[in-house]
């Protein structure tokens, strides 16, 4: 049976549907909750079978952002005052000379919008790019990939401002290829904005260098968050030392410390996960005073499953952070799961990123995935003008996976349906979806209010709307 979430958007085919009308009195009883347990960011739900053909054809609907026109990677989303959701992620043309092998090149970092978290996502604008030509005294000449965008308060203004963090580089011929020569020069930058649709200021130099703490070489692949003594954590992937003319050792995923988002980020001595985990691309979320990391499991050595998994620690007061692997460490396996009961396969599940909700729990996973090899057709070097492209079914896409039967971390009795919620200088109800699954058998209870808001019914009336059966319990006239 799956555990009730208090996610207002439904993501399982619903075979059977009851409505629950509960009057507020019912929360009179005061309850004793336990002490909160260890939380967990939740479990990737399933997708509305009707957005499983942008698989095919690559075109924008809810929970897959594509366009058939560009490979699409790493998105990261963050909502504004009003309510729109802003999706940051990288993009390169389809018909580049090195396919998906030219986001070394050609990334750049574009901007697209929505009403909803899950989409469909429209795009906007680019928002940073390369400089087209050899520029020997920019860190960041080529390109811009892999961006991480935030809110945060400066520390000198004290005022809340926008950081985009991004991986860019530049060619300095002294490595033993032309691929290598860009690799090994990756670093990390920020972007400053006061509004998510800029301008945008580029700091002048990375926020981090190499060699630093446990990370050596490149740098890159940034999730960015503020603790709560007001300082700044990173967390990112470099390489340990290792042996050979360039010493480049394997993977390492390591974490850095600032005073400021602008840096310098200080990277530690101690490892997120040991070198000989197959894992990369962190991001990184506080949640119940806990600090949380999630990664490309790639063998399913942290969840036993090969996808998205995390693991949690506290900052401790040498400032160190106590790692662990809970036991129930997987979000999403390799696949995706279709609420008529299908499942599709992925090729790729890469660079998470975790939506927070009002109350700062994970809402919703975003993922860069394929279902098909994206490196089919390409090449490190330029290919010949005319060489066949990516076929359209293997380009990447921006995944949005809904979370939830495991982020309840606040103790609360999971019989009840309302909860009186907090947000800001705001009191409200939050009224929750519950799905029981057997078989192919799904039950979904609603809590329901007699009195609110004309817009919680006209929502309440929309899901209805998507399922196959109705029943309901209520108060009525005597024609029903």
């Amino acid at each position: 049976m799956r555990p009730r979430k208090y996610n207002p958007t439904p993501h399982m085919k619903i075979n059977l549907l009851a409505v629950v009308l509960l009057a507020c009195s019912a929360m009179a009883e005061a309850k004793t909750a336990d002490p909160a347990p260890a939380p967990h960011p939740g479990v990737a739900g399933s997708l509305p079978a009707a957005s499983r053909k942008s698989l095919e054809d690559k075109q924008a609907r809810a929970h897959l952002f594509a366009d058939p026109e560009y490979f699409q990677w790493g998105g990261s989303v963050i909502r504004d005052e009003q309510g729109t959701y802003h999706m940051f992620y990288a993009r390169w043309r389809r018909d580049n000379p090195r396919g998906m092998y030219g986001w070394q090149r050609v990334s750049e970092i574009a901007r697209a919008t929505a009403d909803r978290p899950e989409g469909p996502y429209h795009h906007q604008e680019v928002v940073l790019k390369g400089f087209g030509k050899p520029q020997p005294d920019r860190w960041d000449a080529v390109d811009a990939h892999n961006p991480c965008i935030t809110m945060m308060m400066d520390p000198v203004s004290k005022k809340q401002r926008y950081y985009l963090y991004f991986v860019a580089t530049r060619d300095d011929n002294n490595m033993k290829d032309d691929w290598w020569d860009h690799a090994i020069n990756q670093r990390v930058g920020v972007a400053v904005a006061d509004s998510l649709e800029g301008p945008w200021k580029r700091h002048p130099e990375p926020v981090i260098t190499p060699p630093t703490g446990a990370l050596h070489h490149f740098l890159v692949n940034p999730g960015v968050c503020q603790l709560p003594d007001g300082r700044f954590l990173m967390v990112l992937k470099g390489r340990a030392p290792g042996a050979g003319r360039h010493k480049v050792g394997p993977q390492a995923q390591g974490w850095a410390l600032a005073d400021r988002p602008e840096g310098p980020f200080i990277g530690q001595d101690s490892l997120l996960i040991p070198p000989s985990i197959p894992a990369e691309d962190p991001c990184v979320w506080i949640q119940d005073s806990w600090i949380f990391a999630a990664f490309k499991d790639w063998h399913g050595k942290i969840s036993g499953k090969p996808g998205i998994s995390f693991i949690r620690g506290k900052l401790q007061t040498d400032d160190t952070i106590s790692w662990n692997i809970p036991k129930k460490a997987l979000i999403s396996g390799r696949m995706i799961t279709w609420d008529d009961g299908r499942v599709s396969k992925l090729k790729h599940l890469e660079r998470p990123f975790i939506l927070l909700d009002d109350e700062g729990r994970p809402s919703h996973l975003f993922a860069a995935a394929s279902t098909h090899g994206p490196y089919v057709n390409g090449a490190k070097t330029p290919r010949d003008p005319g060489a066949p492209l990516v076929p359209l079914q293997n380009l990447p896409f921006n995944l949005c996976l809904p979370l939830s039967g495991e982020n309840n971390t606040k103790g609360e009795d999971l019989s009840s349906f309302i909860r009186l919620a907090k947000r800001d200088q705001t009191e409200s109800l939050d009224v929750a979806l519950t799905t029981y699954t057997k078989g192919k058998v799904s039950v979904t209870l609603h809590g329901a209010l007699h009195i609110a808001e004309k817009s919680y019914y006209d929502e309440l009336n929309r899901r209805f709307g998507e399922h196959d059966s109705l029943l309901f319990e209520g108060v009525g006239d005597a024609e029903g």
